[in-house]
């Protein structure tokens, strides 16, 4: 029974460990700006949190895409290396002209 019960914990733990160890990594925004809201709501890959965040800025999704940065790279690039639907929403963040080849300054020549 002792073993049962010694095996059973072990298992339990390796499991739980495992899970923690394939736990996505958290973003945490370091002020409470308009922008930082915008760069943690476009990550979070939920478009309804993303359009709210622009609409409360004030801001225009045109210019969002164009001029907003996100740890020292435009927004389109930080979602797709934190985000967590990144095509669906850079291509909301780019009105539909997103692809991976897409570079900020072609988007804002159109």
């Amino acid at each position: 029974m002792n073993k049962l019960i010694n095996t059973l914990a072990v298992i339990t733990l390796s499991v739980s460990a495992m899970g923690v160890a394939n736990a996505s990594q958290q973003l945490v925004g370091t002020d409470d700006s308009v922008t930082t809201n915008i760069c943690l709501s476009a990550a979070s890959g939920k478009k309804i949190e993303l359009l709210k965040a622009i609409k409360d800025s004030g801001l225009s999704k045109r210019y969002v895409a164009e001029n907003v940065q996100c740890n020292n790279m435009d927004i389109v690039q930080f979602v797709e290396k934190y985000g967590a639907n990144p095509v669906a929403t850079n291509d909301y963040i780019t009105r539909g002209e997103y692809s991976r080849d897409l570079d900020i300054s072609t988007l804002a020549a159109r």
